[in-house]
């Protein structure tokens, strides 16, 4: 039963028995009225004497994909042999979008009890579930006190993909310092080898492998490697967006196009801005493994205000070593044409309107997508 029906029939039954007293004036409705009026006295007694034997804890299932109905418990534990009616407030966090919502719980706990709760999973993001208030009522709700109980718990929120074949115009430029080499063509590099193979007429002399040839009985010729500079470069805006929607889908798209380069085997680098740290995060990305973990880092990552990932990039690095830039923003920063240097940089704009895309005059090409076209706009990226 909630407060506010408690409440209620507490006051109706005051509110009888002082008619009653009022038409009766007899000593039986007398002590009637006083003893609903002094009634609430001992629950409140008992609940500062209980305030400090009752535990909570938040149980949330594993993580989930986004656009799912998350059901989560709190389980009550009392060490008193009474019921004790709780009431909670719990503060639902997602970090990576910044929103907040407030959920209400009543419950009555006999010992041990739970309390459900659901979770509309709109938006990509760890998720967090705190009690920032627990408290305990007497039967009739006139009273509360509060009670120690911190708890909380988190679940990480997976984004919705979207297939998206990523095509790279003149990939893999050519670097003679780079320390970074080709997985699909041969080079002039003697210090790396990229295949052996048996030698066919045409092979420079230098090239025959002559321990294997001796062992094989056959001549072969060992292929050097061709340094390039790092094939791809994802940047992802991180500072505080206008929508929770905007911020969303700035994170599916990132990660989206992240995971379509990992599934057609293109090693590339994911750097994002940590406003509070005020450094780059730099992750590796070869393989699915190497994926997750950064997608797990990803979604706890709070958006913040401050300079763009371009410009911290730029101040680290100097300049911009890759032969495709791909910058994931919901504006173009200033700072994004200094990332040109004879390459293709790619500016993704999370927005429905405003810069024209295409090729423009400082050397960038945007490409502009809308949170709910996203997949559709970006099914074939050309960079």
């Amino acid at each position: 039963m909630s407060v506010g029906k408690r409440r209620l029939l507490w006051l109706a039954a005051l509110a009888v028995a002082a008619i009653l007293y009022l038409f009766e004036n007899s000593a039986a409705t007398l002590y009637a009225l006083l003893a609903l009026l002094l009634l609430p006295l001992p629950g409140a007694l008992v609940l500062r004497l209980c305030r400090r034997r009752l535990h909570a804890d938040i149980v949330l299932p594993p993580g989930t994909e986004q656009g799912s109905t998350l059901t989560g418990k709190v389980t009550l534990e009392s060490r008193l042999y009474l019921p004790l009616f709780v009431g909670l407030r719990l503060e639902i966090r997602n970090l990576r979008t910044d929103e907040t919502a407030v959920e209400e719980l009543q419950c009555c706990c006999f010992r041990r009890s739970q309390a459900a709760f659901s979770l509309e999973l709109t938006h990509c993001g760890l998720v967090q579930v705190r009690a920032c208030k627990v408290y305990l009522q007497d039967v009739f709700g006139l009273f509360r006190a509060a009670v120690e109980a911190p708890c909380q718990a988190q679940v990480l929120v997976q984004p919705r993909l979207f297939e998206s074949q990523v095509l790279l115009e003149h990939q893999g430029a050519y670097a003679p310092d780079s320390d970074v080499y080709s997985q699909t063509q041969p080079g002039s590099d003697p210090g790396e080898t990229f295949e052996i193979r048996e030698f066919v007429p045409g092979d420079a002399l230098r090239q025959i492998h002559w321990k294997l040839s001796e062992k094989t009985d056959r001549l072969m010729s060992r292929q050097f490697a061709k340094p390039i500079i790092n094939d791809v470069l994802l940047l992802l805006d991180t500072s505080r967006p206008d929508t929770a929607d905007l911020a969303d889908a700035l994170t599916v798209a990132f990660a989206s196009v992240s995971h379509a380069l990992t599934r057609q085997g293109i090693a590339h680098q994911v750097v994002w801005r940590d406003a509070d740290a005020d450094a780059i995060c730099r992750f590796s990305v070869s393989d699915v493994g190497e994926f997750d973990a950064m997608v797990e880092a990803l979604l706890s990552l709070a958006p913040r205000t401050g300079g763009s990932v371009a410009a911290r990039w730029l101040q680290e690095q100097g300049h911009c070593a890759f032969s495709h830039v791909l910058l994931f923003a919901p504006a173009i920063p200033r700072q994004a044409q200094d990332l040109y240097n004879g390459n293709r940089v790619t500016v993704l704009l999370c927005s429905p309107d405003g810069c024209a895309e295409g090729l423009q005059p400082d050397g960038l090409f945007v490409t502009r997508f809308a949170p709910r076209t996203a997949p559709r706009q970006l099914s074939r990226l050309e960079v």
